[in-house]
């Protein structure tokens, strides 16, 4: 199978929380920094510019991140360095006059002063803090809202990827790619285009117990308990239901480029230990354990949904393009 590969919105959330982390020690080293400083405004200028000229070079190692753009030019830094210490400069000031008011005092007197003013300045600094994270650190409110949903659905596309370029069969296999048609945009996990026919493939790492029918709009999620219970956990979009769309608008596609084949859809359920209860069977539902039976499938397909090489090779053209436009990705 030959492997084309996407954009994978999911790793590039993760990576996007990842550099917000690393940002974070420039911001907090600013911040230290400035203390013992404060009194010198030049230097400041110039730690502040190449704080924030390292927060942007990271952020434009990250495709899609916001600092990933043509607005994002060279000098930024500079920019925003002097935005941030023209903010701080009244502080700085404030700073700069309490220190020299307090060198012309008798020692007590100064010695009870500082003991006041360098609190006060701390206290001040901290209120600052989220400002100074809001420029120097891109997206610093972002985080990912469960770092663990999107691990484990990034784990899951990466395990289907890894099964499905091992398959004993000729043709080729596409991940996180974007389909457009009539104006609607889907991401799909993996796209199979083999003898078998061109197959959506919905990935999803769920743990637990998954409950509910195949065409209910949700599915219901628990937790087994140690007592063999279950407790009841968030529900889901129902998959069977995504991918249908996916299907709709991959077909769209294809036909727009004058291709009119059949495409089917299928989820596939990577982790192992979950256990799968829908209302009544369903095509559609493959768990980790029958991928053997999703395997034969692609392989063999049915009179309806297999291609010859020509049409093999014109889809697989046709989904290149298709990475091209929308995620610069490789195959």
């Amino acid at each position: 199978m030959t492997v084309h590969t996407g954009r994978s919105l999911n790793a590039e959330r993760l990576d996007t929380g990842r550099h917000n982390l690393k940002c974070w020690p420039l911001a907090i080293a600013f911040l230290l920094l400035y203390i013992p400083m404060f009194h010198y405004f030049e230097p400041i200028a110039g730690l502040v510019e190449w704080i924030v000229d390292q927060s942007i070079a990271l952020g434009r190692s990250i495709p899609g991140h916001p600092y990933d753009t043509e607005l994002w030019t060279v000098g930024d830094g500079g920019m925003l360095g002097s935005l941030l210490t023209l903010l701080l400069f009244p502080v700085s000031m404030i700073l700069q006059l309490a220190w020299d008011m307090l060198l012309d005092l008798p020692h007590i007197v100064f010695s009870l002063l500082f003991i006041l003013v360098i609190p006060a300045a701390v206290i001040l600094l901290v209120l600052l803090f989220p400002v100074i994270l809001a420029i120097t650190v891109p997206d610093w409110k972002h985080k990912p809202e469960n770092w663990r949903v999107l691990e484990a659905g990034v784990e899951g596309e990466r395990a289907a990827l890894g099964w499905a370029s091992g398959l004993p069969m000729d043709g080729h296999v596409f991940a996180n790619l974007f389909i457009e048609h009539n104006g609607r945009r889907s991401e799909t996990d993996l796209i199979t285009v083999t003898r078998g026919g061109v197959y959506v493939i919905e990935v999803k790492n769920y743990s637990g117990v998954v409950k509910g029918g195949p065409n209910s709009e949700r599915l219901r999620r628990y937790r087994r308990l140690p007592d063999g219970s279950l407790e009841e956990k968030e529900d889901c979009y129902n998959p069977m239901r995504q991918v249908k769309t996916h299907v709709h608008n991959l077909a769209g596609y294809l036909r727009e480029n004058g291709v009119n084949v059949f495409v089917t859809g299928r989820v596939l359920f990577t982790n192992p230990e979950m256990e799968l209860s829908l209302a009544y069977p369903c095509a559609e539902a493959c768990t980790w354990d029958e991928r053997s039976e999703l395997e034969r499938e692609l392989g063999e397909g049915s009179a309806r949904t297999r291609l010859d090489d020509a049409q093999i090779a014109r889809i697989a053209q046709l989904l290149d393009e298709a990475i091209s436009r929308f995620s610069g990705g490789t195959a």
